[in-house]
């Protein structure tokens, strides 16, 4: 049992560098460990067969109890795809801290008094700015597991074009949201730190 666990650890890591080198979304990652590990138990399952039937004239005990250990292998197969399923999903879960640092940044765009938010040349309200972030947010789906990741994946960039969104304040001048946001983050961060000194 103890190998069995052993290769199919091995087999997961493995697997998972792969799918990381070729740059797959989590998603993607979850759906092809899937059929690796699939691909793997049915392999498996495939000699547990073998093994059940009766020795043929000329087979070796040896080699059919060899075929036996699949058996092991397909239950640790298994475990591993479970494990392997639930840390992805949960790596695409933002912890409640993250998702209170995401909720400070989409309220710090709504409050800003009288600015004008350009998304790819049009002007917004504060309002329909904040709203339209928490849409990108729901659409993002796992790809946000940090505030770093909602400032990247949604709130950035246009989508659609891939032009940067632009705020213009009250009094004219006019930054990107991601300076904006990235310096909103960096304000919440030193004052949680300030709360857990004092």
């Amino acid at each position: 049992m103890y190998a069995a666990t052993s290769w199919a650890c091995q087999s997961f890591k493995l697997y998972s560098r792969k799918a990381q080198r070729c740059r797959l979304t989590r998603s993607k990652r979850i759906q092809s460990l899937v059929r690796f590990f699939t691909s793997a138990s049915l392999g498996c399952i495939c000699r547990i067969r073998v093994c059940r039937a009766p020795l043929r004239r000329g087979e070796s005990d040896g080699a059919r109890r060899c075929l036996i250990g699949g058996v092991s292998k397909v239950r640790s197969s298994l475990a591993i795809l479970v494990f392997a399923i639930a840390a992805h999903a949960q790596a695409g879960s933002p912890t409640p801290l993250e998702n209170q640092k995401i909720q400070y940044l989409i309220s710090a765009i709504e409050s800003l008094p009288d600015a004008r938010f350009i998304r790819n040349g049009t002007a917004y309200d504060a309002k329909s700015a904040a709203d339209h972030l928490r849409l990108k947010l729901r659409a993002a789906g796992s790809r946000v597991a940090t505030a770093e990741d909602f400032i990247r994946v949604c709130a950035s960039v246009s989508s659609v074009s891939g032009s940067p969104y632009q705020i213009r304040f009250a009094d004219g001048s006019t930054t990107t949201s991601e300076v904006f946001l990235r310096q909103k983050l960096r304000e919440f961060e030193q004052a949680s730190q300030h709360k857990v000194a004092d």
